[in-house]
């Protein structure tokens, strides 16, 4: 059986809060065997990390994300600096800008961004990047991040949708190209023709419990349909499932720094 990672899988969120053990163990007997669980705000953060704590190959990443309302403050600062050390947090997400949340507006979304770009700089671990509609301020944050530092940072574009601006960012630097349920959908055309071009820099993600693939599109995704995305992309690219789900996990692995 193939090992596959699905690198952002929200198992935090209370849609599974009833049948998560049924989850997890349908994923894994699916062989996904690893799983990375990004938080949103400062509970569901606190949740992926007791939910890591629980499964040896589950992993947590903390985040406060440009969607969740609320001022990043002093004391939520101090917080996610706590969080962000423990052994089993290997990431900083899920972070970015979000054009279409009209509740938080953009100076509020640049400076959770750029503090939390700040902790991940300070505890060398990648960030989880979210992005809608904000691909030219987003860049423009990262390459200062990146040029005002003197430790390499590393992400991912979580939900990558074929944008060549993205796809040059993440080879001059060294980030990755998430891909999900996305790549299933008819309307993804950009994406499913640039796939082969960036197959070296993906990892399989499924955003659950949105966006899941065809046939379940429109009910809750979870980790278990990752390799429908695997064997789509693999059809795409012309790879085989194997080599396709040994390359996406150990680029995972690589950015995650798993061993």
């Amino acid at each position: 059986m193939n090992i596959l990672f699905d690198t952002h899988c929200h198992l935090c969120l209370d849609e599974f809060q009833e049948d998560l053990d049924s989850v997890v163990q349908r994923a894994f007997d699916r062989g996904v065997q690893y799983i990375l669980v990004p938080g949103l705000d400062l509970r569901t953060s606190v949740r992926a990390i007791s939910i890591s704590e629980k499964y040896p190959t589950i992993f947590a990443a903390i985040g406060f994300h440009p969607q969740t309302q609320g001022k990043w403050d002093l004391r939520i600062a101090k917080e996610f600096e706590e969080l962000s050390v423990h052994p089993k947090v290997v990431a900083i997400g899920e972070i970015g800008l979000d054009q279409f949340q009209s509740e938080v507006s953009c100076d509020e979304q640049e400076i959770r961004f750029q503090a939390q770009l700040q902790i991940a700089l300070q505890v060398h671990k990648p960030v989880l990047l979210h992005n809608r509609g904000e691909t030219k301020s987003l860049l423009k944050l990262l390459s200062e991040a990146v040029s005002n530092s003197a430790s390499s940072l590393q992400g991912v574009f979580h939900a990558y949708g074929g944008d060549p601006d993205i796809f040059s960012f993440a080879e001059k630097y060294n980030f990755y190209l998430g891909i999900g349920g996305i790549i299933t959908f008819p309307k993804s055309t950009q994406l499913r023709q640039l796939a082969p071009k960036v197959l070296a820099r993906v990892i399989l993600e499924t955003d659950s419990p949105e966006l899941a693939p065809k046939p379940y599109r429109g009910k809750r995704n979870e980790p278990g349909y990752l390799p429908i995305i695997c064997k789509y992309l693999s059809e795409i690219t012309e790879q085989t499932d194997e080599k396709l789900s040994g390359l996406t996990t150990k680029n995972a692995m690589s950015l995650l720094r798993i061993k």
